[in-house]
């Protein structure tokens, strides 16, 4: 059958899974999927240092002649905006037709902002018509300053979806307080993610005391000093996901009361007074000799992932008898397609989680190892007769492939399940499920559940 006969919801669907520029290309090609094509095109407009002033001025003049072209367009990115000829970086005269098209896009639900302060600073019609909008749902601003924040501080939509920012401005952090330009999400977010190359001061952020935002229950703090977690704590009481990726804590030894997470994902110690079900641990060496045992003991959790490395599972064997499944990241190796690593981890570090009461366990294969039939269940047996409780044995294998818009992963699975053991042949496994796919990589790449 011919593509352009195929039902017009079904070429939809197919179009919605190409990249924009794909789309530009294929409504080249002809009449009849020009227009359907251009709607995809349409779907994430992004200005950068590419564009000027000449193409901006185009792309007005192209969306302003239909309202369909306008609705089309749901994601908006903005890291550059072209000057006036005139050369003063302080003069952009095409900020008002800008601003008309952007009160016009009413289907916009997508915002991305990255180092604008200077130029929302110097065009106030600008950042009227994005504080103006109502129908953002998710909202970045990368590098922000307090002009950035400012404007977060005004905007009528009620987002679900935040990810802040900070620009290195020498100090210990912006001077607009968190409470000022988070207060207008405080019912609506529902994910918030917080990366800052400075020291995270949360209680001069809040500026007040009492400032609460209960509606958060997925919480990323990066790229920072982390002081005084109790008060972040507090200020986010329903948390139920936290994730601190690549930050420190200063007093990481304290206990923290967070009773409502549920899952825990972090590269550096965190000291939780209850339990939690779910743990992601990337542990390093500086660190975790000592705090390590700490916080499974703490913890207890029942789904645990951690390093495939002797530190962690000699923690896991010793510390962590609550763990039911486990997940290990299997680190990538430049000899022989890691064949050397895994062997040693079958032979040395596996049989030490014998007296571990797993039901299931799975490797995750950080590099291009091929799970053909043969050698992937062999492999899998070799697994289950070193833990001697498992039921569930899954192998995954993964590779990395940077596309032309986001970073995606190649997957290949398969899970068994223990049917039999003893006799001579060892466990007896068959296949629960297999299949191949792909994921997109986003900050915390490295959390799969089980």
């Amino acid at each position: 059958m011919h593509f352009l006969q195929l039902d017009v919801d079904l070429v939809l669907t197919i179009l919605s899974h190409l990249p924009p520029p794909d789309a530009f290309q294929l409504a080249l090609t002809c009449k009849s999927l020009h227009e359907v094509s251009m709607q995809r095109r349409l779907s994430h407009i992004a200005v950068s240092q590419t564009w000027t002033r000449v193409r901006l001025y185009k792309f007005c003049k192209y969306v302003a002649t239909s309202d369909l072209r306008l609705r089309c367009v749901t994601g908006l990115s903005l890291s550059f905006f072209p000057p006036s000829p005139s050369g003063k970086t302080t003069a952009y005269d095409l900020a008002p037709l800008f601003a008309w098209v952007i009160r016009r896009m009413t289907r916009l639900a997508y915002l991305r902002c990255t180092r604008l302060g200077h130029v929302l600073k110097a065009t106030p019609c600008l950042v009227d018509a994005i504080a103006e909008h109502t129908t953002l749902t998710r909202i970045e601003f990368r590098s922000s300053d307090d002009e950035m924040l400012r404007l977060l501080s005004r905007m009528e939509s009620r987002p679900s979806s935040v990810f802040c920012s900070f620009a290195s401005t020498g100090n210990t952090g912006p001077s607009v307080p968190i409470s000022e330009f988070l207060g207008r999400f405080s019912k609506s977010l529902v994910a918030l993610e917080l990366a800052c190359s400075l020291p995270l001061v949360f209680e001069k952020w809040t500026g007040t005391a009492s400032w609460r935002c209960g509606s958060v229950r997925h919480l990323t703090l990066s790229h920072s000093v982390i002081k005084k977690l109790p008060i972040i704590a507090r200020t986010f009481p329903r948390v139920k996901t936290l994730r601190i990726v690549f930050a420190s804590i200063t007093d990481p030894h304290v206990p923290v009361e967070w009773p409502t997470i549920d899952y825990l994902s972090t590269t550096c110690p965190v000291m939780l007074s209850h339990p939690v079900r779910r743990m992601s641990l990337h542990a390093s060496a500086t660190w975790s000799i000592i705090l390590y045992p700490e916080m499974l003991s703490r913890s207890s959790p029942i789904v645990l992932a951690c390093q495939a490395d002797p530190l962690s599972i000699n923690c896991v064997a010793r510390f962590a008898h609550c763990v039911k499944f486990l997940q290990l990241f299997v680190p990538d190796v430049p000899n022989a397609r890691g064949y050397a690593y895994t062997d040693d981890l079958l032979k040395v570090l596996l049989p030490k989680l014998t007296f571990v009461p797993l039901e299931g366990i799975t490797l995750m294969l950080r590099l291009d190892f091929e799970l053909d039939e043969m050698s992937s269940h062999v492999y899998a047996e070799a697994i289950a007769s070193c833990c001697p409780s498992v039921r569930y044995v899954g192998l995954t294998a993964h590779t990395t492939d940077a596309g032309a818009v986001v970073d995606r992963e190649a997957i290949n699975y398969v899970w068994y399940e223990v049917i039999s053991r003893g006799g001579r042949g060892g466990p007896k496994l068959s296949v629960l499920s297999e299949g191949e796919g792909t994921c997109t990589l986003n900050l915390s790449h490295f959390d799969r559940n089980l």
